[in-house]
């Protein structure tokens, strides 16, 4: 009798080793899908920060263009103001200099 319980016992612990095994598999394949899923939304939320970042250094950026072409557009308003009040000032003996430059022959 004891060798048929010795069996049985011997089957009873291959059984539950195969119970214990195939409850690790499942579980193997669970936290893989787990994981897959926590990558996945890991990298989401990534490239959701990254997206944020890059259109906020966008608007920046834009505003920045905007501000830097008002200055320029200023700079030429002004200097263009200074150049004609200067050939208003001028222009008479500026176009007296030049005609004698023109029209008279120098000493050579």
């Amino acid at each position: 009798m004891e060798h048929i319980t010795l069996i049985n016992k011997i089957i009873e612990a291959e059984q539950e080793a195969q119970r214990l095994a195939a409850e690790a598999l499942k579980k193997r394949e669970s936290m893989h899908s787990e994981l897959k899923v926590a990558r996945s939304t890991l990298r989401d939320s990534y490239f959701g920060r990254a997206k944020l970042r890059i259109d906020k250094i966008r608007e920046r950026e834009a505003a920045l263009a905007v501000e830097q072409l008002a200055e320029l557009d200023s700079t030429y308003t002004k200097n263009l103001a200074s150049i004609e009040s200067a050939f208003k000032q001028n222009e008479a003996q500026w176009v007296d200099t030049l005609f004698g430059m023109i029209v008279k022959p120098s000493n050579s």
